[in-house]
Parts: structure tokens; sequence; C-alpha cells
């Protein structure tokens, strides 16, 4: 996966390459976390290290589906308030 931080004034202020299996799927934001957190150099407590470490779910199909619920809000698409509802129940 390629991920960009982008400035407001759309110019790139870090970017990385993160490789994950499919089994590593909820470790692949904790890992973006601690790059972005590394490149740009900000201290974070041990405690909000921890917080981050946590997966917001454990349910594939859940963060699938929100997932693919933000990439809708991004094209402000009907679709993706569908999504994320699904994504709550499951």
């Amino acid at each position: 996966m390629n991920t960009q931080l982008v400035r407001p004034d759309g110019t790139i202020a870090w970017a990385g390459d993160v490789e994950a299996g499919q089994l590593q799927l909820f470790s692949i934001e904790r890992r973006i976390a601690d790059d972005v957190i590394g490149a740009i150099r900000v201290a974070a407590t041990a405690s909000e290290r921890s917080r981050l470490a946590q997966p917001s779910t454990t349910d594939a199909g859940a963060q699938d589906l929100y997932w693919r619920g933000l990439a809708f809000l991004e094209r402000n698409d009907r679709a993706s308030v569908d999504l994320e509802r699904e994504a709550i129940r499951s």
C-alpha cells in the first residue's frame, strides 16, 4: 500500500509504502501511523502509541465495509452511507 501525507496546499509532506499480507490486515493502520509519527517527528506518548496499536475492529468484513464507505465518501456517493451502516451493524 502506498500512503501519502498531503499538506493543505497539495504538496506531499511524507510518502511511504507498507507491505502486508491479507492476514496482516489489522496491522496496516498501526504500521502507517508509526511511520507517519516518525516521519513528521511528532513526540507520541506511550499511552498514545498503545492506543494506536489497538485495532479499531477484529472483523475483517466490517473493516472492509468501513474502508469502502470512506472511499465513497470522497466521491459524495449515496452508497457510502449504506456501506457505513452495514459496517456498523457487523
